[in-house]
């Protein structure tokens, strides 16, 4: 028999040790995610959970799939072991012999996100398949989530901006919401908006998610708890996500990686530029610009 209230959620961890090492607050860390996941699964019995484990450039580890309330022991010892296996110091070596088009030092947000979209779609496939051998025609409401906890202090997260925002229009066409959870470094705390910030409440904002700033450390089970527990479909009579109503959406420029509400965009591959460039960078197809229309009021 197929519940129609099976619904998959994806938790994506960035646990990169060079954002981490800016705190010394990682242990209490994985304790309360620990805890959250724990209450998740013994809310609900039909209620499933995969955690997706980045811990740098190129670096993933699924750390379970689609497990349930009965595979919490075996979750527990699957988070001790891994985590403590994760050495600082193979990380930093492989930054050390990274190629040249590998820039960026952070975790590949982008990368994680599209890796969660796949095994959604994959479950959904295996469960439209199996209802067509049941000749199940009953309607089921989506409630698919991913939930991204990440570290405020990215090193060059501008770079996946392209890969994001287009992560974000395919989790919104598959119905498909993204939640995001900040937790600001010591290094981090400032009263400006960063560009992690910025770039998450875009994506946030694009898939009908929420986005929320855990200040404290010793608040993250609190609001993970309280904003971040219920589905979709309840978010709206439970909160109030008035912090969505103004969203930053410029975008980060291929040339400069700055944010900027003005560029140049290429009409072929949509890359934006801070500069004029007569042949595109990125694709090398020529630019044309009437700029006397440009100037014209």
């Amino acid at each position: 028999m197929i519940k129609q209230n099976d619904k998959s959620f994806v938790l994506v961890l960035d646990c990169n040790p060079l954002p981490w090492s800016k705190t010394t607050s990682f242990t209490s860390f994985l304790n309360q995610i620990f805890l959250y996941i724990t209450s998740y699964l013994t809310l609900d019995t039909s209620n499933t959970i995969s955690i997706l484990v980045l811990t740098g450039p190129n670096r993933f580890k699924w750390l379970i799939q689609s497990a349930k309330s009965e595979n919490l022991p075996d979750i527990e010892k699957k988070f001790s072991q891994f985590f403590s296996t994760i050495n600082a110091a193979e990380v930093y070596e492989s930054l050390t012999h990274a190629t040249e088009t590998q820039q960026s030092l952070s975790s590949d947000i982008a990368k994680g996100l599209g890796m969660a979209l796949c095994l959604i779609n994959k479950k959904r496939c295996q469960k439209n398949t199996l209802e067509e051998k049941l000749s199940t025609n009953k309607e089921k409401q989506v409630n698919d989530k991913v939930l991204i906890v990440l570290p405020d202090l990215q090193f060059q997260i501008e770079q996946q901006y392209l890969n994001l925002i287009n992560s974000a229009f395919c989790a919104n066409e598959t119905s498909v919401s993204v939640d995001i959870l900040i937790i600001k470094c010591i290094a981090s705390r400032s009263k400006c908006l960063s560009q992690t910030q910025l770039l998450m409440n875009q994506l946030s904002d694009l898939t009908s998610g929420v986005l929320h700033i855990c200040e404290e450390i010793a608040q993250l089970y609190h609001i993970l708890n309280l904003c971040l527990m219920m589905d979709h479909s309840d978010k709206s009579k439970i909160l109030n996500s008035s912090n969505q109503t103004k969203v930053d959406y410029r975008t980060a420029t291929f040339d400069t990686k700055k944010l900027v509400s003005s560029g140049f965009v290429c009409s072929i591959c949509l890359a934006v530029y801070e500069k004029f460039y007569s042949i595109c960078p990125t694709c090398d197809s020529i630019v044309k610009v009437d700029f006397q229309k440009v100037s014209d009021p």
